[in-house]
């Protein structure tokens, strides 16, 4: 009898361990392709990793993919991806001395009002906003 409890432990203490390990697995395969997509198009993936972890449920809610998100998103991820721009002379260090100040700043005040405006409306902006982004994008490369 001893036997089997312990060996019903064991399968339920593997079993939650491997549910547990496959979300992080997935969550690196994410960061991985996101981090790789967002090096050869300019910018951190944020967008792409808010979306990812909300459709694959690594996370189950906007704020919680929000913050995990901006967390992701934070100084040593982008550093990576910004030396080699700057080493190629693409990086204008005024301007994004401007930008980040002032991103500092209202991602506070951003993440502040997060919990004020209710799930619906911040997924629906988001979604708007991705595809104005979008029609930009695709606007550029044909007319480029």
């Amino acid at each position: 009898l001893h036997i089997l409890i312990a060996e019903k432990i064991i399968f339920q203490f593997f079993f939650t361990l491997l549910f547990y390990m496959q979300r992080y697995i997935l969550a690196f395969i994410l960061a991985a392709a996101v981090g790789t997509i967002g090096g050869i198009q300019g910018n951190a993936g944020a967008l792409y990793m808010l979306t990812g972890l909300l459709m694959s449920g690594i996370v189950k809610t906007q704020t919680e993919a929000a913050g995990t998100t901006l967390l992701y998103t934070s100084v040593p991820l982008t550093l990576a991806g910004a030396m080699e721009y700057y080493r190629q002379g693409n990086l204008d260090l005024k301007l994004a001395g401007i930008l980040i100040i002032a991103g500092f700043i209202f991602s506070f005040v951003g993440a502040r009002l997060n919990y004020y405006i209710p799930e619906k409306i911040v997924l629906y902006s988001t979604g708007v906003l991705t595809l104005i982004s979008s029609g930009f994008f695709f606007y550029r490369a044909y007319y480029n």
